[in-house]
C-alpha cells in the first residue's frame, strides 16, 4: 500500500465504489488541514524590561518557540517591541550583556533569577536606534512599551539598566547625579499606571553620597517600587555587587518555596558564579571581615538589603522595606498580597461589566466579591475590620442616569500585619472595572 501525503487540500469527497448498500447510501469524507491547539502561556510572575538597538541580533528569531507575542514594528522600522517567555531550558547568550556596547545587565538579571528557582521570566525588549539601555525617562520609548505592558497585570517589574551602565571597570562612565535624574525622571514617568495595573517595580539602589541620596529616596517615598542593594565584605561585592541586587530579590521571593503573605527577610538566595577575586595572603590579614554600607540606620532602613555571604554564592534578606504611604506600614510581603486581593477583585467585577443595574445583580456582586476573598479568610490573611471573621462587603446599584452602574465596598483587616484597607469596586455598562483604595 502506497504511503498516504501528509497533507491534502481541502475539500469532500463522496465515494461511489464498494457494496451497493455503501453506494445508495454514500459515504461523505471530510479532509482538510486543521491547525494544532496551542497551549495559551500561563500567568506572568516577573518582567525584565530593557532598551536594545535596531541592529542587534532579534530574539524573537532566536527563540521562536518561546514567544509571546508578536514584534510589533513602530514607526517604518525606526522603532520596535519584542515580548519573549525564558526559562532555565533557554540559552541566554543571545540576551543583551555585559559583553555589549554599550553593556547591559538583563541577561545577567535573567540567569540570576532562573538560578534561585524561578520558573519562567518575561522579558519585554524595546529597539530604537538612538536609544541607549538606561533611558526609560524618554517620553517616546514609554509610549512604545506602555501598551504591551498594560496586559501583564500584577507581575514584577524590574529595570536592571536604569541605574545606567554597569561598572565592569574601575570607573563608571556616566556621573552618579546623571544617573540619579534619568531614574527619577523614569519613576515619576512609568509609577503612575503601576497602582491600576497591580504591578510592583524593584529597583538597584545608586552610589551617591549622603545628601543625594536623601533626596533621591525621599522623591520615591508614595511610589510601588523597593529600591534593593548588596552588602557584605569587600571580597563578596567584588564578586556579586556589581550584578542587580533588584534581580536576585526577585528570584528569592518567587523561586523559593513559601506560604503567601510569609515574610522574606531571612530567605537564603542561590547566586550564579560571579567573578574569580584572587585573594592573596596580605588581603586575607588586612581586610575586615565586614563593612557597613550606609552610616545612617535611617537610611539603610530604606532598602532592602541583601548580606552576600563571603565564602558561599548565596545572599540573604535582610529587610524588606517599600516606598508605600505611611512608610514602615507596608513591607513587601503585604504590598503584594494586597495588590494580589486587588487584582482578584477586580477580575471577579469583570464578569458583572454587561449586567442589568438592580439591586440583585448588586447582592451578586458583593457575593462573588466574598467567595473571592474566601481564600485569603482561609488562609488567614485578610479578616473584618474588626479584627475577627470574613471581609465585609456591601454591593449597591447606581441609579444615577449620567453614571448608572454597580458599586461595592470592601472593608478588611491585612493580616498579620494589622493594616486595614478599604476598597471601593465600582462596575460601569460597557466599561472595565475600576478600584479606588479609600
Amino acid at each position: 500500500m502506497s504511503r498516504l501525503p501528509s497533507t491534502f487540500p481541502s475539500g469532500t469527497f463522496r465515494g461511489r465504489s464498494g457494496p451497493p448498500a455503501l453506494r445508495r447510501r454514500g459515504v461523505t469524507v471530510q479532509i482538510g488541514n486543521v491547525a494544532p491547539k496551542r497551549k495559551e502561556p500561563g500567568a506572568a510572575y516577573v518582567c525584565v524590561i530593557g532598551i536594545a538597538g535596531m541592529d542587534e541580533p532579534w530574539l524573537s528569531q532566536r527563540y521562536p518557540r518561546a514567544l509571546v507575542r508578536r514584534t510589533r514594528n513602530l514607526g517604518r522600522g525606526e522603532c520596535a517591541v519584542e515580548h519573549i517567555r525564558l526559562n532555565s531550558r533557554n540559552d541566554l547568550s543571545g540576551l543583551p550583556g555585559l559583553d555589549g556596547r554599550p553593556p547591559s545587565l538583563v541577561r545577567d538579571a535573567i540567569r540570576t533569577m532562573l538560578s534561585a528557582g524561578v520558573p519562567s521570566v518575561d522579558i519585554v525588549l524595546v529597539r530604537m536606534a538612538d536609544a541607549k539601555p538606561w533611558e526609560f525617562h524618554r517620553h517616546d520609548i514609554y509610549q512604545a512599551l506602555d501598551p504591551l505592558l498594560a496586559d501583564l497585570r500584577g507581575v514584577l517589574l524590574l529595570f536592571p539598566d536604569m541605574g545606567g551602565p554597569p561598572v565592569v571597570g574601575r570607573r563608571s562612565t556616566l556621573p552618579t547625579r546623571v544617573r540619579a535624574g534619568n531614574v527619577l525622571r523614569a519613576m515619576a514617568r512609568w509609577s503612575t499606571s503601576w497602582p491600576e495595573r497591580f504591578q510592583f517595580a524593584l529597583i538597584d539602589a545608586l552610589p551617591l553620597s549622603d545628601e543625594d541620596e536623601l533626596f533621591f529616596l525621599r522623591r520615591l517615598i508614595g511610589m510601588d517600587c523597593g529600591v534593593c542593594r548588596w552588602s557584605g565584605d569587600r571580597f563578596a561585592l567584588r564578586r556579586h555587587g556589581w550584578r542587580s541586587a533588584a534581580a536576585a530579590v526577585a528570584g528569592g521571593i518567587i523561586g523559593l518555596p513559601r506560604q503567601i503573605g510569609a515574610a522574606f527577610t531571612g530567605l537564603s538566595i542561590p547566586l550564579p558564579r560571579g567573578r574569580t577575586i584572587p585573594r592573596d595572603r596580605l588581603d586575607q590579614l588586612t581586610v575586615a571581615p565586614a563593612e557597613p554600607f550606609a552610616p545612617e540606620p535611617e537610611v539603610d532602613s530604606a532598602y532592602i538589603r541583601l548580606a552576600l555571604a563571603p565564602r558561599h554564592d548565596r545572599a540573604r534578606i535582610c529587610s524588606e522595606p517599600t516606598f508605600r504611604r505611611p512608610l514602615g506600614a507596608w513591607p513587601l510581603p503585604s504590598v503584594l498580597v494586597a495588590k494580589l486581593i486587588h487584582r482578584v477583585l477586580i477580575e471577579a467585577a469583570e464578569a458583572f461589566v454587561f449586567s442589568t443595574i438592580d439591586q440583585a445583580q448588586a447582592i451578586s456582586l458583593g457575593v462573588s466579591l466574598q467567595r473571592v476573598l474566601g481564600g485569603f479568610h482561609g488562609a488567614g490573611l485578610i479578616v473584618g475590620p474588626d479584627g475577627e471573621g470574613p471581609p465585609l462587603v456591601q454591593g449597591s446599584a447606581v441609579r444615577d442616569p449620567r453614571a448608572p452602574g454597580l458599586s461595592a465596598e470592601v472593608q478588611a483587616q491585612l493580616r498579620p500585619w494589622n493594616q486595614h484597607i478599604t476598597v471601593r469596586v465600582a462596575v460601569r455598562p460597557g466599561n472595565r472595572p475600576s478600584l479606588e483604595v479609600v
